[in-house]
């Protein structure tokens, strides 16, 4: 172990770091003098199965499961289906975008920061690093300001120092990225405020107690450095299911279809925020939740077609250049659409459908079905 993590950091000319063959010695000498921009492989020469698992979206609780080539010095399995978590791409994800835009690089390319009981450095704009070549890496949430690496238990014979830090587990450590908060006041539905959507609308009035961890580090139990004499430990996989997560679609929201009046040709849909503690969708302005509704005849052919869209806004207001839209369902909201159809009389059914977009600007942007409900009505 000591041998692979030698040559991961011989490979940093940048780094200066004191290595002896003696656990004792080797205690506590590691550095980061390129602070969050440190690559994320220097960590993972010890912590392969995280490592992997943040820049695959899966990693093994056996280091050497899957060994088949090599990342730098770190195995790696030639091909993996699931693709990469949105933490390893930021770097990439960002290229392009105006450095002067705090929106992109404070989060893209943070520096290390402090944790205060209001969320990290007390919900104001993170502080963008100087060094920019990691993007979001490790040392982004585990480094400190003053270089200690922040870990959720105690542990000894590490390579670096380590501080114990409880707010690692819950939602404040978060908040650094996922919760700008306007200068003098939160404003609802506008984009990034998912940690302040949490607090405000789901921790607070209690909706729940569950931390962001709860629901997007889904937990395993794995040594957190595989080659170490470290015992199993139960720990949060660094995956962050969210908006590229089917397993977060479904369990997010539902549709129900109430014709509310015997024959007559009115319709309400409920669209309930069941399951997010926050508002769906929220985040980035890109992200959208499509509500679309289709009327067909007894035959099968489609007489009427409806569709809405929910999205974060970026002014607090829901215009944008995509035109009117609904603002996002907030935490355990139920937001009741209404239309009515111009439909002869007859039987028909009535389908309508949940769908998420990750990205509405495309010019054919992709969407996924997260749910549906079928009614079927008459009409006099």
């Amino acid at each position: 172990m000591l041998e692979r993590l030698k040559l991961t950091l011989a490979a940093l000319s940048s780094f200066t770091v004191l290595i002896s063959v003696s656990p004792v010695a080797f205690a506590e000498d590691l550095t980061f003098p390129l602070g969050t921009a440190t690559p994320s492989e220097t960590c993972g020469a010890c912590h392969g199965a995280i490592y992997r698992e943040y820049t695959l979206g899966t990693g093994s609780d056996n280091h050497s499961a899957h060994a088949q080539t090599k990342h730098g010095n770190i195995a790696m399995p030639a091909k993996v289906s699931s693709s990469a978590t949105a933490h390893a791409t930021a770097l990439s994800e960002s290229r392009g975008q105006d450095k002067k835009d705090f929106h992109c690089d404070s989060c893209h390319f943070p520096d290390a920061f402090n944790i205060t009981d209001k969320g990290a450095d007390g919900k104001t704009k993170p502080k963008t690093a100087a060094a920019v070549n990691g993007g979001l890496t490790c040392a982004s949430c585990h480094l400190t300001p003053d270089g200690n690496i922040r870990a959720s238990h105690s542990t000894s014979g590490a390579p670096h120092k380590t501080v114990v830090e409880p707010a690692l587990q819950s939602s404040v450590m978060c908040g650094h990225c996922h919760g700008y908060q306007s200068p003098d006041k939160r404003v609802p539905g506008k984009m990034f405020q998912t940690f302040l959507e949490w607090q405000e609308d789901y921790y607070k009035p209690g909706l729940g107690k569950d931390q962001c961890q709860d629901c997007h580090m889904p937990r395993t139990l794995r040594k957190t450095a595989e080659d170490f004499d470290v015992p199993p430990r139960s720990v949060g996989r660094h995956t962050w299911t969210g908006a590229h997560s089917r397993q977060r679609h479904l369990s997010s929201l539902s549709v129900t279809i109430v014709q509310p009046y015997e024959n007559k040709q009115s319709l309400d849909f409920a669209v309930v925020n069941i399951g997010a503690g926050h508002s769906v969708p929220t985040g980035e302005p890109s992200r959208a939740v499509y509500l679309q509704v289709e009327v067909s005849d007894k035959k099968g052919v489609s007489t009427s077609r409806k569709e809405w869209m929910f999205a974060p806004t970026t002014d607090g207001q829901t215009t944008d250049v995509m035109g009117p839209h609904e603002a996002s369902i907030r935490a355990g909201e139920e937001r009741t659409l209404h239309w009515d159809p111009a439909l002869a009389p007859g039987e028909y059914t009535v389908k309508a459908r949940l769908l998420y977009c990750t990205d509405r600007f495309q010019t054919k942007p992709a969407k996924e079905e997260v749910t549906s409900a079928t009614l079927v009505i008459t009409a006099k």
